[in-house]
């Protein structure tokens, strides 16, 4: 059945007035116009929706009841088309995202501050999570984008990056006697001499330590695995032992009280930026984000 919007709102604002000529005028219409769009509406309906003579215009008892539903399926359709101007203009709106522990407890603040104080309507839902998890999620469509390091597995996601990030040792004072005196970009060993708290299994900082490690034939003397870069930052502090941490993590290690050196190129540094989907188009709200992201990280 091949009715329009244009047929529903002809017939609403002629029963409203109850004339043709009422009708034209408001929607700008000719009569004859108005008269085709009833006539027409009413076969493909199948039946009379007005008694019409050349003295009066009046409801029949099927057009009386298919009035109301009539006005109620053009509201709706006036406010599903309210509803994505709204989300075109960032009016209203959601964002599912995925950060990395290591961003959502240092910087992540404020960037939802400045996101928040843009987009007021918008409401963001945001998960902290290791890499791979946020990598798969962005992938099946559970994240629109998420922030974090580069990976190797970028295969059906985008990689778009905001700044390159440095690891770096960090120990509480117990340790400072034998470290700061050590020069650490060039030599591993005294570091490695020391107890030392690691991110889990999980963590892709682990497995890339790991791997500077066992090139270096080191060993790492683990103390504590723990999934939270905080939590790692509260273990050394209390002089469990040493730790490696991402240098965006520095302000959030020195508010514990910590220790920091740069560890150098021995550890590669490592590209931070916003992991897509390459088989969707981003929604408003996220292309927001993401430039918001750009401008903060130029």
């Amino acid at each position: 059945m091949n009715v329009t919007v244009k047929q529903l709102r002809i017939f609403v604002e002629v029963a409203r007035h109850l004339s043709f000529a009422a009708a034209g005028n408001h929607l700008h219409l000719s009569q004859p116009a108005i008269s085709l769009a009833i006539q027409n509406l009413e076969q493909h309906i199948g039946g009379k929706l007005f008694d019409r003579n050349t003295r009066h215009l009046a409801l029949t008892p099927e057009g009386q009841s298919f009035y109301p539903t009539a006005l109620g399926l053009l509201n709706q359709w006036s406010q599903a088309l309210d509803d994505v101007h709204n989300l075109f203009t960032l009016q209203r709106g959601k964002l599912n995202m995925a950060v990395m522990p290591s961003f959502g407890s240092n910087g992540l603040e404020d960037v939802v501050a400045q996101y928040h104080k843009l987009y007021p309507e918008i409401n963001l839902a945001i998960d902290n999570i290791v890499m791979d998890q946020a990598i798969e999620g962005v992938r099946k469509g559970r994240y629109e984008m998420a922030v974090m390091f580069a990976a190797q597995n970028m295969n059906a996601v985008e990689f778009t990056p905001l700044f390159t990030d440095h690891f770096m040792a960090i120990y509480s004072d117990e340790y400072a006697q034998l470290l700061n005196g050590v020069n650490l970009q060039e030599n591993w060993q005294a570091l490695f001499d020391c107890p030392m708290v690691v991110m889990d299994k999980d963590s892709s900082i682990r497995r890339w330590i790991e791997e500077e490690v066992q090139s270096q034939q080191l060993q790492i003397q683990t103390v504590a695995e723990v999934n939270q870069i905080e939590t790692l930052g509260r273990f050394v502090a209390k002089g469990l032992g040493v730790g490696i941490v991402p240098s965006l993590c520095q302000q959030q290690m020195q508010g514990l009280g910590l220790h920091m050196q740069a560890l150098g190129d021995q550890v590669q540094s490592r590209e931070v930026g916003v992991v897509t989907s390459s088989q969707h188009s981003l929604s408003t709200a996220a292309q927001s984000m993401l430039k918001l992201l750009q401008n903060l990280y130029a």
